[in-house]
């Protein structure tokens, strides 16, 4: 208990280690509070942490020059590279703006972040049909909500062709969710350019899955479909409400 305490109060203001312990940059600056740097709760920063450990405890090492031609070695323990990474996929910010705060260069920044990238996609695999029976609805009778929405996109290359949109003169990223019951990701696609809700359906597969399994669940009045519940499919009042605040996580679930 008392361990886990300590790592508790650890993860909850990441303080900036000593430059002593050479741990990090002498140009980083002040205390790191995970929350704001990554939007990251401290029990799930670390929960991610734990999952990804094995394959960051060998910090990475690299040279930089320093004032006075000085050649100095410079490493981040693995909680401070996630760290870094975790806010980078925040934010997206420029890799200069986090040279600035850890005192890095952006060599290391954009090393840390293809190198880290990959482990997190390839060890944090949460977003899946559970495997167990799911819960269904007692009202609607459905297991999940779906939705879809276009994420603009700043900076898009390779590939910003497929893309872009002529009407609206911007480059546009589809994204498709699913969020069950329990409000957990039960599947997430993504598409290149602007698509509407029935294209992205057929373009997933997911209008012949919904077929073969026979599971029904709920959406907007975008699809058209025999086993998703609309508020087209819900006449009375009541049931139309019933079945737009049941569909709420899936639409809040763009914004986080």
């Amino acid at each position: 208990v008392r361990r886990s305490l300590r790592t508790s109060n650890f993860i909850r203001n990441l303080p900036t280690p000593s430059r002593k312990r050479n741990t990090v940059p002498a140009g980083a600056k002040g205390p790191i509070n995970i929350l704001t740097a990554t939007g990251l709760p401290s029990y799930l920063f670390e929960l991610i942490y734990q999952k990804v450990k094995h394959q960051l405890v060998t910090p990475r090492r690299y040279k930089e020059k320093v004032r006075g031609g000085r050649v100095t070695k410079v490493k981040l323990p693995p909680r401070y590279r996630l760290l870094l990474v975790t806010s980078f996929l925040r934010r997206y910010p420029y890799y200069s703006e986090l040279r600035e705060r850890w005192g890095v260069s952006n060599t290391y920044v954009s090393r840390e972040v293809r190198h880290i990238v990959p482990i997190l996609a390839t060890s944090i695999n949460t977003i899946r049909w559970p495997r167990h029976t799911l819960q269904y609805n007692k009202h609607l009778h459905t297991v999940a909500s779906i939705d879809c929405t276009d994420h603009p996109r700043c900076r898009s290359h390779p590939g910003q062709a497929f893309q872009y949109r002529g009407d609206v003169k911007y480059h546009f990223t589809a994204a498709q969710a699913v969020v069950g019951e329990p409000r957990s990701f039960y599947q997430v696609n993504l598409a290149l350019g602007h698509n509407n809700d029935q294209g992205i359906l057929k373009l997933t597969g997911m209008d012949s899955f919904l077929a073969e399994t026979g599971l029904k669940i709920l959406g907007d009045d975008g699809y058209t479909h025999p086993n998703i519940v609309s508020p087209e499919d819900m006449p009375a009042c009541a049931a139309d409400q019933l079945q737009k605040n049941t569909r709420s996580p899936v639409e809040t679930a763009f914004s986080v």
